[in-house]
């Protein structure tokens, strides 16, 4: 006589019984690739600023100082300084 052998069905539980669903969340099934943590550190852009502009607020700085002789290098660097930090 050959023996039948019936599998037992899981039983359901009360949670599931009472039309609750299981939920998991997507990020414990999905599996990636940890990235590096070391960060790069950023590089700043170079402001670019236009010759006119520059040469604008140059202008501006030597009148508000009263227009003074020889000293157009140092209104010209100011300005520069300025516009680029302003940008």
């Amino acid at each position: 006589m050959a023996q039948t052998t019936t599998k037992a069905k899981p039983k359901k539980s009360a949670s599931t019984k009472s039309g609750a669903r299981k939920t998991t969340s997507a990020k414990s099934k999905t599996t990636s690739a940890k990235k590096s943590t070391a960060r790069k550190p950023r590089v700043s852009k170079p402001v670019v600023v236009s010759h006119d502009d520059i040469a604008l607020r140059a202008y501006q700085i030597w009148m508000e100082k009263g227009q003074p002789v020889g000293e157009d290098v140092i209104n010209w660097q100011q300005a520069e300084a300025e516009l680029s930090t302003a940008a």
